[in-house]
């Protein structure tokens, strides 16, 4: 028993010495679609945080990271343009991947690589507010609602009830050059995200970003 727990030990210090640390952000695009119904949120903001990039072998490593993520942005309707007035949500959420990476380095200095894995999002805060198009700024401010991911009334769908916890499966793809990366990637959310009874709310994630790798 000794023996094999310095052995794990010794995996794990061998694990944690080849281990990259990419800190990085980016812009990222977050819809909230309703079944049955054409209303979407439709938000945009920006993340940022790390991960950890453990190599396995040559090509293949695992790479957990925490990130923060916020976005904000109107309710629209599908097939319609975006709207002067609505109602908007701002949003901000803890994001926890753990991705498998699978690179290959392409000419002399860079890496093309591919990567999918789960995602575990913990909402930090969730409101509304009324959105004017012409003055998004300042009248965000002023209505800002309580925080959705509480409750707020009933579960009768007169308001709207957020659950806190998300688990999502993403896939991407980067480039790296010594130590600056280029990433992009797609975020599918599986579970509902609705308290209210009857509804079913999915959060998907398009994200585009760069980080520097240690």
């Amino acid at each position: 028993m000794k023996k094999f727990l310095i052995a794990a030990a010794m995996l794990l210090l061998g694990w944690a010495a080849s281990a990259q640390v990419h800190i990085g952000g980016g812009y990222n695009w977050q819809t909230l679609a309703q079944s049955g119904s054409d209303a979407y949120w439709s938000l945009h903001g920006a993340y940022a945080g790390a991960s950890f990039n453990i190599k396995v072998n040559k090509y293949v490593g695992i790479a957990p990271g925490a990130y923060f993520i916020w976005a904000t942005g109107p309710v629209r309707e599908k097939k319609q343009p975006a709207p002067d007035t609505a109602f908007g949500l701002d949003m901000m959420e803890l994001q926890i991947p753990l991705n498998v990476t699978f690179g290959v380095e392409v000419g002399s200095a860079g890496k093309l690589f591919i990567y999918a894995g789960p995602a575990f999002n913990v909402g930090l805060s969730a409101k509304l507010y009324a959105y004017y198009k012409n003055d998004f700024i300042n009248k965000r401010k002023d209505t800002l609602s309580d925080n959705l991911f509480g409750d707020l009334g009933d579960d009768s769908g007169d308001t709207i009830n957020l659950k806190r916890f998300d688990t999502k499966i993403g896939v991407g793809i980067g480039y790296r050059i010594k130590f600056f990366e280029l990433n992009a990637g797609y975020d599918f959310g599986l579970l509902n995200m609705s308290k209210n009874s009857g509804d079913k709310l999915h959060q998907n994630t398009l994200h585009a970003g760069f980080a520097f790798c240690f």
